[in-house]
């Protein structure tokens, strides 16, 4: 069966985007893949990039938690079986860096774009940058299913061995190999499924590891629990209290498909590990007569 596809697409210009998406919802090839859960345009002249990027994050979670409520999901199954895909059109007032920093962990970012030099300036112009912006849009959410059915393999099939789970805050600067490689295949639609799976080896081949697990820069391992383990705690959900929008998603969510929330790591404390670890929205102070932590995917702290 053929997963819906959740799309959320920024940065459109307001003058085109109702005829874009209608435009795209028609298309009987794609509409019955993909579910368009917000279509935020962007106005320079009302709103900044960064009021402008914090307002499209709330849009798309409040939409999965609309979603949520009308299927009377409760927390064991939040988001369960969403994959998410931002299409972004790369615009020089809202940065590439932006959007992916913004959604680039929850989400499988994908750039679209305009043909070069066009106007909008009269109907026929609007027509023909609506015509080939759908065609973009098209091959972006091609690409972007074919990833992620490799990301899900990983998140979902090998969640304890895989590189694409680790905590971005806690795991510390080597993550940022993990996130490039997945921009870099995101960004590229000519990346085919087996390119993206090297990709994924060979930066979980340059990634320090034990015999337990991946090993980042302080020296602190961590050992994900197998399915057959004991998966304590659960990632918090719309109704959590002192939680962000993005604690959520990404308790949930990794590079667009969704994951097991029960799923963490269990990190000995060394002698010399700083006890203070940052946690999902701020940091935790783990008490000295602890002698491992639990870090989920998200960096939420048990």
């Amino acid at each position: 069966m053929t997963t819906q596809i959740s799309v959320a697409i920024a940065c459109l210009p307001p003058i085109i985007r109702e005829d874009f998406v209608a435009k795209l919802m028609r298309d009987k090839k794609i509409n019955h893949r993909i579910k368009i859960i917000c279509s935020t345009p962007y106005d320079a002249s009302k709103c900044s990039p960064k009021i402008y990027l914090q307002n499209f994050y709330s849009h798309v979670a409040n939409s999965l938690r609309e979603s949520d409520l009308q299927k009377q999901r409760k927390r064991n199954d939040t988001l369960l079986g969403v994959n998410l895909v931002v299409l972004y059109l790369n615009i020089a007032r809202v940065s590439t860096s932006d959007i992916f920093h913004k959604f680039g962990i929850e989400s499988l970012v994908c750039p679209i774009k305009m043909p070069e030099e066009i106007c909008l300036d009269t109907p026929n112009h609007r027509r023909i940058a609506v015509n080939y912006l759908s065609k973009n849009a098209h091959r972006a959410i091609r690409h972007a299913d074919a990833l992620l059915d490799v990301i899900a393999d990983h998140v979902r099939g090998k969640d304890s061995r895989t590189p694409l789970l680790l905590p971005v805050k806690n795991f510390g600067k080597s993550f940022r190999r993990i996130l490039d490689a997945v921009r870099e295949a995101s960004s590229d639609v000519s990346e085919d499924k087996e390119r993206f799976r090297i990709r994924i080896r060979e930066i979980s081949k340059s990634l320090p590891k034990s015999q337990h697990g991946y090993r980042n820069e302080s020296g602190i391992v961590f050992k994900g629990q197998r399915k057959a383990g004991s998966r304590h705690g659960l990632s918090p959900n719309w109704s959590s209290h002192g939680h962000e929008l993005s604690c959520i998603l990404r308790g949930r969510l990794r590079f667009g498909v969704f994951y097991d929330p029960k799923f963490h790591y269990d990190c000995n404390i060394l002698k010399n590990t700083n006890r203070i670890f940052p946690s999902c929205h701020g940091e935790t102070s783990i008490p000295r007569s602890r002698k491992h932590v639990n870090i989920a995917p998200n960096d939420n702290i048990r």
